[in-house]
């Protein structure tokens, strides 16, 4: 047995060991999406966007309703896909993980304007129907939830694109942590709420029916993919480990 305990390394996640859930060389990027756990997140996700799409679809079209729960739901979908993408690359390999943020940034500009087009929708049809506009426990989650991704967004794009807005590149990487901190500890639960907020609208109740038992076993198998993956030294943690 060696005199020193080696150090956990920023390929090391949260369950599992060094090289679990971690980029190699000679993979592309979509694998990503189920390496390691994360083909829970993908079968949580896709549950969800069915459950969704299909309780909305099978309902009467209306123009300014029916976007909504489906671009929400497709924002929602994409942007878990951005955090996969990203999650299993690291620093040990450099460019790939330059081009694992380019692909990190482009996946959730996209998730973004996504959300937002979903916004502008529901806003239209409260704006015509002269409806208030915080009417439920979902209306101010959705709100909230809206300010709180347009700031990690503009956070995360200014550390990315304009480091020099942090004194320079180093210190741009060293808030990278917060960023990651902030998204699991307060972007991904504000998202849970209010997606299981939606179940308590009237809409809901009344029409589209969607069933609970679908939303908590999605997202109980999307932090399941998720979790493991993520990588103790991204977080700032450098704990020994057991040989």
């Amino acid at each position: 047995m060696p005199d020193t305990m080696p150090t956990r390394r920023e390929s090391e996640p949260l369950l599992g060991r060094p090289g679990d859930a971690t980029q190699a060389s000679n993979q592309p990027f979509y694998a990503n999406l189920y390496l390691g756990t994360g083909f829970f997140t993908l079968v949580g996700v896709v549950m969800f966007c069915f459950e969704v799409w299909y309780s909305t679809l099978s309902q009467k079209f209306l123009p300014l309703f029916t976007p909504h729960p489906l671009l929400q739901s497709a924002a929602v979908a994409i942007a878990l896909i951005g955090v996969l993408v990203l999650q299993p690359t690291t620093s040990a390999d450099t460019e790939r993980k330059r081009q694992g943020a380019r692909l990190h940034v482009g996946i959730m500009g996209l998730a973004g304007l996504t959300f937002m087009a979903g916004v502008a929708i529901i806003e239209a049809n409260k704006i015509k129907g002269n409806n208030p506009h915080f009417k439920s426990l979902h209306a101010y989650l959705g709100v909230a939830t809206a300010i709180i991704i347009a700031c990690q967004a503009t956070f995360g794009v200014l550390m990315w694109a304009v480091p020099g807005a942090f004194g320079g590149v180093d210190n741009a990487k060293a808030t990278w942590k917060y960023h990651r901190w902030f998204a699991y500890v307060v972007v991904l639960p504000m998202i849970v709420f209010t997606c299981l907020s939606s179940l308590g609208t009237g809409f809901n109740v009344n029409v589209l029916h969607m069933r609970p038992w679908i939303f908590y076993l999605s997202f109980i198998l999307t932090i399941m993919g998720l979790a493991p993956r993520i990588h103790l030294d991204k977080l700032g943690f450098r704990q020994p480990t057991s040989i």
